[in-house]
């Protein structure tokens, strides 16, 4: 299954990275050019960038779509078909991990963030692109997890890459703020 992943065209390292990590996983994956305009808060071109893709996997009437932020990190050589394989037959989103929110028998029934890794069910794409601009769209969709079928891989599969962060501003390190789960793990990439 293809992996669409966002990328800032001035984020070439995390590009460059990410493809050698990627291809060592033996993934398939297309890079989309993620919105950067410097007039808008950060959180409004990171919800543009997912929508993007999501609107592509609608006008071409795929069943599901997996997307991926350039930060990505899968915990080791197997987590890729873990995910895949572990994939439940009814979802509306099923991520590959979460940093927040509470869990209870795999789906996620109160907020969450983190949105480095996931698959969204086109039954659920009229509902993530009716997300407000004008917030964060991991916040958005965390206030309506109660309502919906969001699911989380377990153990988790991946995690964000310690880096730079757009959204905050600053030097991120996203192992700090991760909710203590154990990542899956087989031979360590």
């Amino acid at each position: 299954m293809l992996i669409n992943v966002i990328n800032l065209e001035r984020r070439v390292a995390r590009k460059v990275s990410l493809k050698e990590h990627l291809d060592t996983m033996g993934c398939t994956y297309k890079f989309w050019q993620g919105f950067d305009n410097p007039m808008v808060m950060p959180f409004e071109n990171i919800s543009r960038s997912h929508k993007k893709i999501v609107e592509d996997a609608k006008e071409n009437n795929l069943e599901s779509v997996l997307v991926a932020e350039d930060d990505l990190r899968f915990s080791c050589k197997n987590s890729f078909q873990y995910f895949l394989q572990n994939k439940p037959t009814e979802f509306d989103l099923y991520f590959g991990m979460i940093y927040t929110g509470t869990i209870q028998d795999k789906k996620i029934s109160h907020g969450f963030s983190g949105m480095q890794f996931y698959c969204i069910h086109n039954s659920f794409y009229d509902v993530f692109l009716s997300a407000p601009a004008k917030k964060h769209i991991d916040s958005w969709l965390g206030s309506q997890a109660h309502r919906y079928n969001f699911q989380v891989c377990e153990p988790f599969v991946c995690y964000g890459k310690s880096g730079y962060s757009d959204n905050f501003n600053r030097q991120w390190t996203f192992d700090e703020s991760r909710i203590p789960r154990n990542l899956l793990k087989d031979d360590p990439i």
